[in-house]
């Protein structure tokens, strides 16, 4: 593999991995968000 590949590569990974973090935290935000507005009822 070249160094660019390996580069491509890992910049592809890298953004999976923030796109699952950014959906796992999506989540979490509306759960926290149904909790809360149960709680101020």
């Amino acid at each position: 593999m070249l160094p660019t590949e390996v580069g491509v590569t890992f910049n592809v990974e890298y953004h999976q991995a923030l796109q699952a973090e950014n959906q796992r935290l999506k989540d979490e935000n509306g759960a926290l968000i149904r909790v809360i507005s149960k709680l101020s009822k």
